[in-house]
């Protein structure tokens, strides 16, 4: 599964690219390298073997999986030294020439997929969503009693700072010197609090009080809560035939996959959310993403069985409260 992502990730950045694809270079960290030449990209590539072993020992002395996105930043950057990072992660796609980011790259701009939300915010959120707002409590709580060293000085980290999405990362060579620093934070806030989020509240943490930073989000989707509907669309159309064919046929057949799965990327967040507010009980706003579904597909019987698990469900515990 995800091999099928990174390959469709690079596809499609292939697929808009409108610059001089000789003059981009994809490192690829992997155990397949063979998978990944045999669809002849247009682009260099470097690919770099990294075993199961390895990546255990990425993980630092947390185990912690999200970390090893750092370790890898820092061994690109050990590398390439002097080229500018566009770290992308396998659960993304282009969707447009993203020409005008490389652009902005060359003017030394940094980058992170999305601005989200002020970490104030996340008590709110998280008590909401998950019933419980424990993590972004135990997190700020950390980072309110506690200095970091960054770039070889103390900072301080609050409330009043924001989580980016780390989905993309666009650095440039002189960020290489804190990413040692954002390792050491990453592991410190994940073994002080178990947040699966350490990795990206590192980077955001560390980047937005030391340059400023930019969304990027226009040219990439980031399908981070939508990768089992991703992973069946790609086992289904990322068939073997894209490797034999090349050039503007290509293009056509990836551009068509894009329209495709934002379409279809679309339709299933509406039924997620419909799901989402039936199990709330926020029954008007379940009835409301469901007819967006609805318009969008009608015929979908699958996602019919669903709704009508949920109108039982309901419909049983109205009968119940009548009693």
């Amino acid at each position: 599964m995800e091999y099928n992502r990174a390959i469709f990730m690079m596809l499609s950045f292939e697929c808009y690219y409108s610059g001089n694809k000789q003059k981009i270079r994809f490192v690829i960290f992997t155990d397949n390298a063979d998978l990944f030449k045999s669809y002849n990209f247009e682009s260099d590539l470097d690919i770099i073997p990294i075993s199961k072993s390895e990546i255990v020992q990425l993980k630092g002395p947390a185990n912690f999986i999200h970390i090893v996105k750092i370790a890898i930043v820092e061994k690109t950057f050990n590398k390439y030294p002097q080229d500018y990072l566009l770290f992308i992660d396998s659960d993304t796609f282009f969707i447009q020439d993203p020409i005008k980011l490389f652009e902005e790259a060359v003017k030394g701009k940094i980058f992170m997929h999305v601005k989200e939300y002020l970490l104030e915010d996340a008590i709110e959120l998280y008590r909401y969503v998950f019933n419980s707002d424990n993590l972004p409590k135990s997190f700020l709580n950390l980072i309110e009693n506690k200095s970091y060293i960054l770039d070889n000085k103390n900072v301080n980290f609050n409330r009043h700072h924001y989580s980016w999405n780390s989905g993309v990362l666009g650095l440039t060579p002189e960020m290489a010197r804190i990413i040692p620093d954002i390792y050491n934070m990453a592991n410190d806030f994940y073994q002080s609090t178990e947040w699966i989020l350490s990795e990206q509240l590192a980077f955001s943490l560390a980047l937005q009080v030391t340059v400023e930073l930019n969304e990027c989000g226009q040219f990439i989707t980031h399908y981070y809560e939508q990768k089992e509907f991703v992973d069946e669309f790609l086992e289904k159309n990322l068939t073997s035939d894209i490797k034999k064919i090349k050039g503007l046929d290509r293009k056509k057949q990836i551009n068509k996959l894009v329209l495709n799965l934002r379409a279809g990327l679309k339709i299933n967040k509406f039924q997620k959310e419909s799901s989402y507010f039936f199990y709330k009980k926020q029954i008007w706003k379940g009835i409301y993403y469901a007819s967006l579904s609805f318009r969008a597909k009608p015929f979908d019987i699958k996602y019919s069985k669903d709704i009508l698990w949920h109108a039982r469900k309901i419909f049983k515990e109205w009968i119940v409260s009548k009693k």
